[in-house]
């Protein structure tokens, strides 16, 4: 597996993403989107906890309530 630099990182972020950004434009409301934040919620916390356990799931969490 080859080492990614850090824009080749930011590049395959942002092509992930485009799917999620899709369907939120095809919300109709704000409950609509909020919805879907709870359930992407839900799904980012078994992903993370499966990949790096349920601390480092805690952790990736908090730090990201906790950001300004």
């Amino acid at each position: 597996m080859a080492i990614m630099t850090d824009r080749a990182i930011q590049d395959r972020m942002k092509e992930l993403c485009r799917p999620v950004e899709q369907q939120i434009m095809m919300c109709d409301t704000s409950e609509d989107i909020l919805m879907m934040a709870c359930a992407m919620l839900t799904h980012v916390k078994t992903m993370l906890t499966t990949h790096i356990g349920r601390d480092g799931m805690k952790k990736i969490l908090m730090e990201a309530a906790n950001d300004d």
